[in-house]
């Protein structure tokens, strides 16, 4: 179907929308766990998380170790994740009080930053360049470049960088959009065709295919249109997320009228205000960070759902991401939040090009460094090198000096190590600044409503890594956040093989060795890992 294939194409790069779509029968059998499998004796590039359970851990003694997840919010009652979620022990809950003096109120399970003490939640929010658009437009009036050079010339570089940015992105949504639309409105029609000639209206893809059409009628066209677009992974569920997808981008993301921040009733740029936010770690659509949660620690002991990477560990849900780009100043206080009450771990599956108020984030990212707290970040999902885009949150001041060691960024690979797929269309990459990959495309994990969904992004390449740091972390406590990070990374799962490189294809098809995406040039291995955390230990005791 040539036509799909093109409409596709005027949509652009697809895989960063499609973090989520329902578990079928056939995904289950497919891909349920295939994350924590071993590359040697099971036919998926895992992390071989539960071979290491099975040689390695048993018989063995642990202690519970917190890690914080830094995200959208977290389903904290999910069937596979409600044992394991951290309690702050110092508060009575529903009391009005706070208990324990650390500046929040009610926190019992963890704080959100995106909401006020009425309960008000903000969800959507706009992107980080259409805040700083917008912040020239009101302060010089104008976006002609000469006024902006001749009245503020310390300023000029960056006014002409956001302009760019903004008129680019912004342009490009809506050429996607509109392919989209086009592709979507013969979607609707003969989805329309097909449920009318099998007389319901839901119906299966099995059911699609036993439909008897004539040769050449609109039935039999709608037969193939649809099973070919079922074939590229576009249900029915993937095509509302599409369209979800582009009325946040429309409405929210790039609209410069859209300002949600007066709801939380605080100054973004002030770094000393009061302490704001309220207690409901889940806020509105807590998909993204009970994706993210159940990666890292979802139940293994009950039969049933997913098995997470570590076993012994509580979840502290900081609620600080919302449908767009985070504030400087919240992933700053969630990262001291985290740091203050105990988490060991931090997952950061966000990120963003531009960062304002940089110094905030920077100044903690130091503190967790000096408390022996380890941070993994996911690389991002626009097939871009970091050595040489911006990309934020990083362990880097702005003129490029290391501020932290304690941190480890995370690109995504897929289940084969097939030439062409091993690694994510969508992950960025970067010799310097990635550290190493992980299992994140294709990951069955939890979702709100005690659901499960498939999912795929660096965002579910991050929690992998951090499990792994958990779970050594939870067996040999005694090893420090430096020593665990140097252990994951020189264990990393080597390949000389050459892939292809993200963001190219096509025509203009790239093939480059594994190794110089990142700087261990390698995977995520849970099972050497461990080995060399056993000699670690011996060796400190």
């Amino acid at each position: 179907m040539k036509k799909i294939t093109i409409l596709l194409a005027a949509m652009g790069t697809l895989a960063p929308m499609l973090a989520l779509k329902a578990v079928s029968p056939e995904d289950s059998l497919k891909y349920i766990n295939w994350q924590n499998l071993h590359p040697k004796y099971n036919k998926a590039w895992g992390a071989g998380t539960d071979k290491a359970y099975e040689d390695l851990l048993k018989g063995k003694t642990s202690k519970t170790v917190i890690v914080a997840v830094i995200d959208n919010g977290v389903d904290i009652n999910h069937e596979d994740l409600k044992e394991h979620v951290w309690t702050n022990t110092g508060e009575i809950p529903g009391n009005g009080i706070d208990d324990d003096n650390n500046g929040y109120i009610d926190d019992i399970n963890g704080w959100n930053f995106l909401g006020n003490p009425e309960g008000e939640n903000i969800n959507q929010a706009p992107l980080e360049v259409t805040r700083l658009y917008r912040q020239y437009l009101n302060k010089f009036g104008t976006l002609d470049e000469d006024t902006v050079l001749k009245y503020s010339p310390e300023v000029y570089d960056d006014f002409k960088r956001v302009v760019t940015a903004y008129y680019e992105k912004s342009n490009e949504i809506e050429m996607q959009k509109m392919g989209f639309d086009r592709f979507n409105g013969l979607y609707k029609r003969y989805d329309s065709i097909a449920a009318k000639a099998l007389g319901k209206e839901s119906y299966t893809q099995k059911e699609l295919k036993a439909l008897s059409a004539a040769k050449k009628t609109a039935a039999d066209s709608a037969k193939k249109f649809l099973l070919s677009v079922y074939k590229m992974g576009l249900t029915k569920q993937v095509v509302d997320e599409i369209n979800k997808h582009f009325a946040s981008r429309t409405e929210y993301h790039y609209n410069t009228e859209f300002c949600p921040r007066p709801v939380i009733g605080d100054n973004p740029a002030e770094w000393s205000d009061a302490a704001y936010g309220n207690n409901n770690v889940a806020g509105p659509h807590p998909d993204h960070g009970t994706m993210v949660s159940g990666i890292i620690a979802a139940n293994r002991n009950n039969n049933s759902g997913i098995k997470g990477v570590a076993d012994n560990v509580k979840i502290m849900a900081i609620r600080t991401v919302p449908d767009g780009d985070e504030w400087d100043k919240d992933v700053a206080k969630a990262i001291q939040y985290a740091i203050d009450n105990g988490a060991e771990i931090i997952n950061m599956s966000f990120g963003k090009s531009f960062s304002p108020q940089k110094e905030f984030v920077d100044n903690i990212i130091k503190m967790a460094d000096e408390k022996n707290v380890l941070l993994v970040h996911a690389a991002g999902n626009d097939s871009e090198n970091i050595d040489e885009e911006p990309s934020f949150p990083n362990q880097y001041s702005s003129d490029s000096t290391l501020l932290a060691t304690n941190w480890i960024t995370v690109g995504s690979t897929a289940k084969t190590k097939k030439k062409k797929t091993f690694v994510s269309s969508y992950s960025n990459y970067g010799k310097n600044r990635v550290d190493i990959f992980a299992p994140g495309e294709n990951i069955i994990t939890c979702s709100p409503g005690s659901k499960y969904d498939m999912a795929s992004g660096t965002s579910f390449s991050a929690p992998m890594v951090t499990g792994a740091a958990a779970l050594i972390k939870s067996y040999y406590p005694e090893l420090t956040a430096e020593d665990i990070k140097i252990i994951l990374l020189k264990t990393a799962a080597q390949t000389d093989k050459k892939v292809l490189l993200p963001g190219t294809g096509g025509k203009n098809k790239q093939f480059v060795k594994f190794s110089s995406l990142s700087a261990t040039g390698g995977t995520l291995d849970v099972y050497n890992a461990l080995i060399m955390a056993e000699e670690q230990s011996k060796s400190k005791n």
